[in-house]
């Protein structure tokens, strides 16, 4: 019988206990009780306070120490047992140590309220730790670090029960940008919604990205906005001398509590992205949802990016869910060539709201328009749709852009000076179609008994 086999008759017999650490054990009892020859462990520490002992890819022992009773093997890959079974025949969770350049982590060094939060790099690595009172501090100490060595991850673990999955932050989270803007860096919370970052401090966002950050990833994150003035959850700088932003590849991400003059993200000069499963304002009331703005001096079109499970909930009124914006003026193209898969903007129809705007393409003084996109199985739920270009009928610049499948339920939309076309969606609820100037296709088309249509002379119908 191997060891795997032994251990599982181990635990077919016994209960599992998950209670205490385990202190004073000395390195030979650890390797008598965890089954491990002697040439594959290089050392054994104490440290943090949680229910589990962590096994560790890497040579060498973790640099970071406290008074505590967590044991941690080195060098044990070849033994990766579920659990450790101590002298009192309990039998203890492990799991093996992420590779990451930093792992983030909280660890209640006094109790019942006091943590510390530690910064880990790498062992052997030569990057800076960081051990305190500040999450904020371990977390930004990751982020320069990992920057510092060319990129990396930082995979911020799950804090103890007692902070209630919480990082409180006092300021932004800087992730800042230079030359080209390569970051290489991924920020990663240990399990979806297992993390929360909590923005306390007033005007602040949660991440300030520097401008033409590119290959960035964040994933398993909730930003929080707890103050009545606040910042963005997400921020990418403007610069209209860096060109585009590309390589954002956000996933399983929550974004709330931001106000109503600020988003869950403002992304500037967006190219080559990717977003998948991001929720806005689903948690607590919230303002808008997604800023794009084109702030390109280069004359270029960007875009080109992909987004998929996008929900959005505005909470106040007169906000929008996206807004394509240009901060250049005249004469410059805007964005193209995004495709939403499943995305639902949403107020409640309840709630007393007024003046909210689900997609929003605002006049933008003779500059060319958003155009080429492509939205599919949306949902807009009493919020109003309005598709503009100001180049007038002889431009038509807001061309191409496409709804295919979905619902549009409670909400006008206005169309000006642009050419949308509707593939199958249902219109429903009280709703004013108004389209002006240009035609509008609607092809397969369901309009309930609310609907009405003014202004549709150059409408076809299908």
């Amino acid at each position: 019988m191997d060891n795997a086999q032994k251990l599982d008759e181990r635990i077919s017999r016994r209960k599992l206990i998950r209670a205490g650490g385990i202190t004073g054990l000395s390195t030979v009892a650890a390797l008598a009780l965890a089954g491990v020859r002697a040439p594959t462990v290089r050392g054994l520490v104490n440290h943090g306070n949680p229910d589990f002992l962590e096994l560790t890819p890497y040579s060498g022992i973790p640099t970071r120490k406290s008074g505590s009773d967590m044991l941690v093997f080195s060098n044990a890959n070849d033994n990766n047992e579920p659990y450790l079974e101590d002298t009192s025949g309990n039998l203890w969770p492990m799991r093996t140590r992420q590779q990451a350049t930093y792992i983030v982590e909280a660890i209640l060094t006094t109790p019942p309220s006091t943590y510390t939060f530690y910064a880990r790099p790498a062992p052997n690595s030569g990057l800076t730790a960081y051990a305190g009172g500040s999450a904020a501090a371990a977390i930004q100490t990751a982020i320069t670090g990992a920057l510092g060595a060319g990129g990396g991850k930082v995979i911020i673990r799950n804090p103890p029960v007692g902070l209630s999955g919480v990082y409180s932050l006092s300021t932004d989270l800087s992730i800042p940008t230079s030359g080209s803007g390569e970051l290489n860096l991924a920020i990663e919370g240990e399990t979806i919604e297992g993390v929360v970052l909590q923005q306390t401090a007033s005007s602040k966002n949660v991440f300030t990205i520097g401008a033409g950050a590119k290959r960035l990833t964040l994933r398993n994150l909730r930003l929080k906005q707890t103050q009545s003035s606040t910042g963005d959850c997400i921020n990418i700088t403007q610069s209209s001398s860096i060109n585009n932003c590309y390589g954002l590849d956000f996933e399983n991400m929550y974004l709330d509590g931001h106000d109503a003059n600020h988003y869950g993200m403002t992304i500037n000069n967006l190219f080559y992205s990717h977003m998948k499963n991001v929720k806005i304002g689903l948690h607590s009331t919230s303002g808008g949802g997604i800023h794009f703005i084109t702030n390109n001096a280069s004359n270029l079109y960007l875009g080109n990016s992909c987004f998929d499970d996008i929900n959005i909930q505005l909470g106040y009124s007169n906000t929008y869910g996206i807004f394509f914006d240009n901060a250049v003026g005249s004469g410059h193209q805007c964005i193209n060539l995004l495709t939403f898969n499943f995305l639902g903007i949403l107020q409640s129809a309840s709630g007393g709201l007024t003046g909210n705007i689900g997609l929003y393409w605002p006049d933008l003084s003779g500059a060319d328009n958003n155009r080429m996109m492509t939205f599919i199985n949306s949902d807009f739920e009493n919020v109003n749709t309005l598709i503009s270009d100001s180049g007038g009928p002889s431009a038509s610049t807001s061309n191409g852009n496409t709804f295919t499948g979905g619902f549009m339920n409670n909400g006008n939309i206005f169309v000006k000076y642009a050419i949308p076309s509707f593939h199958g969606v249902r219109f429903a609820g009280t709703m004013t179609l108004n389209v002006n100037s240009l035609a509008a296709g609607y092809y397969g088309c369901a309009f309930g008994g609310g609907v009405t249509k003014t202004n549709d002379s150059s409408a076809h119908y299908y």
